[in-house]
């Protein structure tokens, strides 16, 4: 059973949300677009002779010949098997810690960054339809993170502690005085 968040968390929550299904229907959406296209073939005589070309020539990779038709349609579907995989892994990452997106923000920011590359890519190289999904999930992720940064409490300190601790000295380096062990003893 999960955790209820605070109101203030939900909407960093549907934020979230709506950024990891971005994704899966980004992944999707490629998915069926590949599978249409290679059951359709090629369209029109530049696209054969496109098809033809990549077929004929091929590359060599870690030793296993293949040819540039093989290797495109791998890749693109590998791109949108993973882009699936991240949106499902966000969402499943949601489901079992709820705490995720209200205590720290590095999965929100993990998410905005890869996103926004994703989108730059997807300018520069993508029909509008994954432009546009992707300028939806760099807009949500972005959301998220603004939302959870204005819920994170400030860390507070404790008596005797003398400036902010870095993991490896947490515990050492408290002040010895009388006057402070007293504070944090009593």
């Amino acid at each position: 059973m999960t955790e209820t968040i605070p109101r203030r968390g939900a909407r960093v929550r549907a934020y979230f949300l709506g950024g990891s299904w971005c994704l899966v229907v980004l992944g999707a959406g490629h998915l069926a677009y590949l599978a249409a296209a290679l059951v359709q073939g090629p369209a029109g005589d530049e696209r054969l002779t496109l098809q033809t070309m990549a077929e004929t020539a091929s590359s060599s990779l870690l030793g296993i010949p293949r040819n540039l038709l093989t290797l495109f349609y791998g890749f693109s579907a590998a791109m949108a098997l993973l882009a699936m995989a991240v949106g499902a892994v966000n969402l499943v990452a949601e489901r079992l810690a709820p705490e995720v997106l209200t205590r720290r923000t590095g999965l929100l920011q993990l998410d905005l960054a890869v996103s926004v590359l994703a989108l730059m890519t997807a300018v520069l190289a993508f029909p509008p339809p994954a432009v546009a999904i992707l300028t939806l999930a760099c807009t949500a992720y972005t959301g998220a993170l603004v939302g959870a940064a204005s819920n994170i409490p400030p860390k507070t300190s404790r008596p005797g502690d003398i400036g902010p601790q870095t993991r490896r000295d947490r515990g050492a380096r408290r002040c010895r005085c009388p006057r402070c062990r007293a504070v944090s003893v009593g």
